[in-house]
């Protein structure tokens, strides 16, 4: 009479094997997610400094051109800075007399 070999399994540690080689796994790759998203924002922090963004840049220099400028548009029309407008509003004889805005527009120009 032949003995077959026992084939029991321990099913309890089994599958506790399972569970702990199923979270090791999980939480690896979590850290491995994290550390790798931390890396890439770093990276791409790098860039941003090496690289500035020239459009803006730009954009941001011309404004402040543009702010700074007087120069007549057409016959009716000026282009003045910001505070000369606001003294031209708070002045109520600019309001009445045109001669007012071409006196803040030249003396702008000139510096007085």
């Amino acid at each position: 009479m032949a003995t077959k070999p026992k084939t029991d399994i321990n099913v309890p540690m089994l599958l506790t094997i399972v569970i702990v080689s199923a979270l090791f796994l999980l939480v690896t790759v979590i850290a491995v997610d994290g550390w790798y998203r931390s890396q890439e924002a770093q990276i791409v922090s790098e860039k941003w400094d090496e690289s500035p963004n020239t459009w803006l840049d730009n954009l941001r220099r011309q404004e402040r051109a543009n702010l700074a400028d007087h120069h007549r548009i057409n016959r009716q029309h000026w282009h003045v800075t910001v505070s000369d407008a606001m003294r031209y509003l708070a002045d109520p004889k600019a309001q009445e007399d045109n001669s007012t805005v071409k006196q803040i527009v030249h003396g702008a120009e000139t510096g007085t």
